[in-house]
């Protein structure tokens, strides 16, 4: 942290340490960075900042476990640091198309992956239509 506060002098960053809930630093932002590098499927992170509206920036691999997303739609994406430092720059320069892609992942987080839409997709396999009786 204190090499990078060092080498970075803008004054549109400030670097905040440990915060107890992300809710309050989403509120002030429009973009979240997600550097995760990796399919790990739980991606809880760039979930919870597509709900809060935000557009999301992190590697092609992280994504690969939303099947519903779309690149450019819901997130943006890159293969390298320098890829994703493209895309902030292209949504610091687009605010326009930032809130698109913030409006777009929220209504994706609320559709599919919001508690509701889960357990309506769980409680759907306990369905009388859906029970195989063994014989």
């Amino acid at each position: 942290r204190l090499r990078l506060e060092r080498q970075l002098s803008d004054q549109h960053i400030e670097f905040t340490g440990l915060v107890a809930d992300l809710t309050d630093i989403y509120q002030l932002g429009k973009i979240a960075l997600v550097p995760i590098n990796k399919n790990c499927v739980i991606i809880n992170k760039a979930i919870e900042a597509m709900a809060a509206g935000l557009a999301v920036v992190g590697f092609d691999s992280c994504f690969t476990a939303l099947s519903e997303a779309n690149a450019g739609e819901h997130y943006l994406a890159g293969n390298t640091f320098s890829d994703l430092a493209e895309q902030i720059n292209f949504l610091l320069k687009n605010p326009q198309e930032a809130e698109r892609i913030g409006r777009s992942a929220q209504q994706l987080a609320e559709n599919y992956y919001s508690w509701s839409s889960r357990a309506d997709a769980f409680l759907s396999l306990y369905s009388p239509s859906n029970m195989v009786v063994a014989p």
